[in-house]
């Protein structure tokens, strides 16, 4: 059984990396035949029903969808089962069902030993790209053809407009409710793997792109991730991860910077958070900070109760993180409490546990939000999540447990919306800008 003491932070993230490194640690743990392997109707239709009865006693189910609407949509997706079929196509086939889910810790994934002959042997889209306002930036060439440059607009692969594979994908994206952020952050971490899931392989990428004034069409060869590696790695400079957690005290300002980037010990690593979040505290009432900017962008979530341990710095009252459900009980708050200003940083990637915390905060009008929709919900989670596999396919699903009513109020079923919104732009990713940083610094100054 689940600790409820301890919410699990949605697996997307975890698994893409785990698959990630499959491949660059070298290791050959797959067959390739894996990849073509075809399932018959009666294989796909089993897992299916298996897949039905599993999601059928997941609480919450019918928060968005109805139970007569999700019935038809279960059937409809039945009855396309009429061919054969490999473990990505029905995978796309399953995937389908997110947009009527809508709870980001209801995952599936192709199967792990599929994923990892697929790293091994496949060839792929050798850019690094994201996503601004649905439109799609080259962020690093790993091609063979370096006349494509960094902040090219991609316009169409293979004769697909880019806004139809950006809405394509997006269908099959997990999210909570009617949020869009979350998903579109997914995209712009692994747009490489969920474009190859979900469209056939080709031998080439037939491209129309955007340089300066001028519309360009040209073919790019697809590479095989070790190539794409080696290219990043001899053209840009080392990209490095940051600190899951780091602080930083500005004195002119009577400042600090607080970022945490997990609540989630395994990610955290070495780094104790209980330590270092008492320790950075500490250090800001010795400094007599006035101004705290903490950062919670890309923070998917984790433990509850390092949320609280953060709360209780920053609330002079006693306060409880949810108001129904696991880790429903009250926190007193720390013998001292941070008394200055809080500006807080969330995006999209701010999900989960993380959205508990951001959820709380407004509720007691104790921060100024600055950025996106938070990716997870500020009114209710449905999460611990437990693992299963289809016995046929193999595909990996991951199916929540457990209810967290956070907060009573009408979220329109989306994330905390940001007090002043801050949409990244191209030259955020693209020169290593922050303009949600530099707007707190800015509200800092005009006090």
């Amino acid at each position: 059984m689940a600790n409820p003491k301890s919410f699990r932070p949605v697996s997307a993230m975890c698994i893409a990396i785990f698959t990630l490194l499959l491949f660059w640690n070298g290791k050959k743990l797959s067959d390739p035949a894996a990849v073509d392997r075809v399932f018959t109707i009666a294989e796909l239709q089993a897992d299916f029903q298996t897949l039905r009865k599993n999601l059928e006693a997941q609480p919450g189910l019918y928060f968005y969808t109805n139970k007569t609407d999700f019935d038809r949509l279960f059937d409809s997706l039945y009855r396309a089962i009429d061919k054969p079929m490999n473990a990505y196509r029905f995978y796309d086939l399953i995937t389908n069902l997110y947009p009527a889910i809508r709870n980001g810790h209801t995952l599936f994934l192709p199967p792990p030993a599929l994923m990892a002959a697929h790293s091994e042997t496949s060839l792929f889209f050798p850019f690094d790209v994201f996503f601004v306002n649905q439109r799609m930036y080259v962020l690093r060439n790993c091609s063979d053809d370096l006349s494509i440059q960094v902040g090219d607009e991609i316009l169409s692969i293979n004769g697909l407009s880019v806004d139809t594979i950006y809405q394509n994908l997006m269908r099959h994206q997990l999210r909570d409710g009617q949020n869009s952020t979350y998903p579109n952050w997914i995209l712009n971490q692994w747009f490489r793997e969920y474009f190859s899931y979900h469209y056939q392989l080709r031998d080439a990428f037939l491209l129309t792109y955007a340089h300066k004034t001028a519309t360009v069409v040209t073919t790019v060869s697809p590479l095989p991730k070790a190539k794409i590696r080696a290219n990043r790695q001899e053209r840009y400079s080392a990209v490095h991860e940051p600190s899951a957690l780091s602080f930083s005290l500005d004195t002119a300002l009577h400042a600090a910077r607080l970022s945490i980037r997990s609540f989630d010990q395994k990610v955290l690593g070495e780094q104790s958070f209980k330590q270092f979040v008492g320790n950075a505290f500490a250090q800001m009432e010795a400094a007599k900070t006035q101004y705290l900017v903490l950062d919670l962008r890309d923070n998917q979530g984790g433990n509850t109760a390092y949320g609280k341990f953060l709360l209780a710095y920053l609330l002079d009252e006693p306060f409880r993180l949810v108001e129904k459900g696991p880790a429903s009980g009250k926190t007193q708050p720390q013998k001292k409490t941070f008394k200055g200003s809080v500006y807080v940083l969330v995006n999209g990637g701010s999900f989960s546990v993380t959205a508990m915390v951001v959820s709380c905060l407004s509720s007691k009008n104790r921060s100024v939000i600055i950025g996106e929709e938070t990716g997870g919900s500020g009114e209710k989670i449905v999460g611990s999540a437990s693992g299963t596999t289809l016995p046929f396919t193999k595909i990996y699903c991951e199916i929540p447990k457990r209810i967290w009513y956070i907060r009573s109020y009408d979220s329109n079923g989306h994330g905390i919306l940001p007090d002043i919104a801050v949409q990244p732009e191209p030259s955020d990713y693209l020169n290593a800008g922050d303009a949600c940083m530099e707007m707190a610094e800015r509200l800092i100054l005009q006090q």
